[in-house]
């Protein structure tokens, strides 16, 4: 799954690169949507899976905080909730990365140690998203949040 992931990040960067010619017009595409269901999604990018304490794949709602009235979500610094970005997902699996060449292997095997480090950092981040840059792109398929309200 992981290097399927890989070629697919692969080849968007390519199709994005290049300009194409259709009935003599130039046509270039960019990858604006990627659908998912939430636990692909947290594999995909890169994090632990969606019971940990920063548990969205979305923005940085841990746990203790989900149920939060009145506050918002969004890009500015009056949103409470925030998105993860590329970038700062990046910063975090360096910091991660760090922290395991502290460990021995079976604290690493053992996750505990390392689950608690990324939860301190405020972060669900382990690995660098498969997806690359693409990853600030994807959104849970509607219908998969549907299935969910059902269960609840």
């Amino acid at each position: 799954m992981v290097e399927y992931g890989k070629l697919l990040r692969k080849e968007m960067e390519m199709i994005e690169k290049k300009s194409y010619i259709i009935e003599g017009i130039s046509v270039s595409f960019s990858f604006e949507l990627i659908p998912a269901d939430m636990k692909w999604l947290a594999f995909i990018s890169g994090e632990l899976p969606n019971s940990a304490t920063y548990f969205s794949s979305f923005s940085n709602v841990s746990q203790s905080k989900k149920g939060k009235m009145g506050v918002t979500f969004g890009s500015t610094c009056d949103d409470y909730f925030k998105p993860w970005n590329y970038q700062k997902r990046l910063q975090d699996v360096k910091r991660v990365e760090k922290h395991k060449s502290k460990l021995t292997p079976k604290q690493i095997v053992g996750r505990t140690k390392v689950t608690q480090f990324i939860a301190s950092q405020k972060s669900c981040q382990e690995f660098e998203p498969i997806l690359g840059p693409f990853i600030d792109k994807a959104v849970v398929e509607p219908l998969h949040l549907a299935n969910n309200n059902w269960v609840s």
